[in-house]
């Protein structure tokens, strides 16, 4: 059987020796931290020039872009950035229930659209779908041609159909009032 013996509870060490590399490793982590803090504060700077130079660039109606006369790499970027702003806003000012709603009206039972693919600016799509017969189809194109919101419809691809009747793809402007 083993003897109880007193704990000696003992809170206060001996000093110990700091190691030469951990004080080095410690400085070189410093030093990275201050560099990082100094890269920061030039990208923030960087980046307000930026965008004040991105709002005298961006035009101040959306409906129609402007290009600048300054002929640097970074202006026509610039620009071509708040091009595909303006399309994008555009897109998203779209009347789109006004668009679909003209789509309803000329549909029928002999044409069945599959795929509706608007362009980015709102004012072209790609209709794919098919058709039972090829006439069914040009009928179809009629009746949009002369729906009010929509002019210059075209087919652009034709062929047969897996089960039978034609698939066909047609594009068309939509040209209703905004």
């Amino acid at each position: 059987m083993r003897s109880l013996t007193p704990l000696r509870l003992d809170f206060i060490h001996p000093r110990r020796r700091v190691a030469p590399a951990a004080v080095v490793l410690l400085g070189l982590g410093l030093l990275a931290c201050v560099g990082v803090a100094q890269r920061l504060v030039q990208v923030t700077a960087d980046l307000v020039e930026l965008e004040a130079a991105a709002a005298l660039v961006a035009p101040a109606n959306p409906g129609r872009t402007s290009r600048p006369i300054v002929g640097s790499t970074a202006s026509k970027m610039q620009a071509l950035k708040a091009e595909q702003v303006n399309a994008a806003l555009s897109s998203l000012s779209t009347p789109w229930d006004a668009w679909f709603v003209q789509l309803e009206a000329v549909a029928d039972r002999k044409v069945v659209l599959m795929a509706l693919q608007p362009e980015a600016d709102g004012r072209r799509v790609r209709l794919s779908g098919e058709a039972r017969q090829f006439d069914d189809l040009l009928a179809y194109m009629t009746r949009l041609e002369a729906a009010p919101g929509f002019a210059n419809v075209f087919l652009s691809e034709h062929g047969e159909a897996v089960q039978g009747g034609v698939s066909f793809t047609l594009t068309a402007d939509w040209v209703a009032q905004r």
